[in-house]
């Protein structure tokens, strides 16, 4: 379909265009992700294989994982603010795990753990940080599984029958909190590396305030 029969990029741009009003957790994540690319920035690494001493493997490990976390929030901020937020879920799976080897990474002080996964070779599986009702819910719309439409997409009619949501749709009840726990966890991202190095971040430290009452007003462990 063509022309003015192909509506769906017409709606995407309206939610685009509200989505600071919708969402505005969205701009507490612009302020993380612009603070931490300053910090990724500030602190590179030399990626090349060679001899590390343990910290040096903790730096370049905490730098890695907060240029992951930093594009796959991003990547979500940009998914959710066209109405595509059940495709949200795999980024915030990332994240998750994201932040669970960065804790780990930090507090092996003999650098182990850090040498393994950059060597690509990270032991046992990252736990599921999220409430684990909400975890399931969300994991199931980035797999092959029916859920990923009955949940979201599928609307019932009166009848019994159900039509198909083919193009974006906005839900802030459910993304908004979603948000500020992958917008949270790349603060941390960034927080970890910053103590790595003994770096400063005082962009970093001032959102600190607006992440806790973010949390807050979603029911969020702060």
């Amino acid at each position: 379909m063509q022309g003015e029969d192909w509506i769906v990029p017409q709606q995407e741009e309206v939610l685009r265009s509200r989505a600071l009003d919708d969402i505005p957790e969205l701009l507490l994540a612009d302020k993380v992700s612009h603070a931490v690319a300053d910090l990724v920035q500030a602190t590179p690494v030399d990626a090349r294989p060679r001899e590390r001493a343990p910290g040096e493997f903790q730096h370049q490990a905490l730098w890695l994982m907060a240029v992951i976390g930093l594009r796959a929030l991003r990547a979500a901020m940009n998914v959710i603010a066209v109405g595509y937020e059940d495709q949200a879920a795999g980024y915030q799976r990332l994240i998750d795990e994201l932040w669970n080897r960065a804790q780990k990474v930090r507090f092996d002080k003999s650098g182990n753990y850090a040498q393994q996964w950059c060597e690509g070779k990270p032991p046992g599986k990252a736990a599921k940080l999220t409430e684990q009702g909400l975890w399931e819910f969300w994991s199931r719309t980035q797999h092959a599984d029916p859920a990923a439409v009955l949940n979201w997409v599928a609307i019932t009619q009166e009848d019994g029958s159900a039509t198909v949501l083919l193009g974006p749709e906005r839900r802030p009840e459910l993304v908004r909190g979603a948000l500020t726990v992958m917008l949270s966890e790349v603060r941390d991202l960034g927080a970890m590396l910053a103590a790595q190095v003994s770096t400063a971040v005082p962009d970093l430290d001032s959102l600190t305030d607006e992440i806790v009452a973010a949390h807050r007003l979603h029911g969020l462990a702060d």
